[in-house]
């Protein structure tokens, strides 16, 4: 992945930029990356922020849990969440 590939998938996902170099998700919304490396692949779910430092990608999900990966090792990307659904109401539809 290059960084134009990223700024894309971040500008999909609605990304700000926050105080801490970190660029967050919006509430509800969060970023799968698929990673592959020397024949082994990973896959680091549910990220709600990233940044990049030097060629690396720094993920945090909303647990405060980082992942550090070779932003050349990402291969791919799935944003999930989206506009929220009307909340459902008790009893009967009408």
């Amino acid at each position: 992945m290059d960084k134009a590939h990223l700024a894309t998938i971040l500008g999909l996902g609605g990304g700000k930029e926050g105080a801490d170099g970190f660029t967050e998700l919006p509430d509800g919304k969060s970023i799968t990356w698929y990673v592959a490396h020397a024949g082994a692949s990973m896959n680091v779910s549910k990220t709600t922020a990233c940044k990049l430092d030097g060629a690396l990608l720094v993920a945090r999900n909303q647990k405060g849990e980082l992942y550090v990966v070779a932003l050349d090792d990402v291969f791919g990307a799935s944003l999930e969440g989206g506009a929220a659904s009307p909340a459902r109401r008790a009893g009967f539809a009408t």
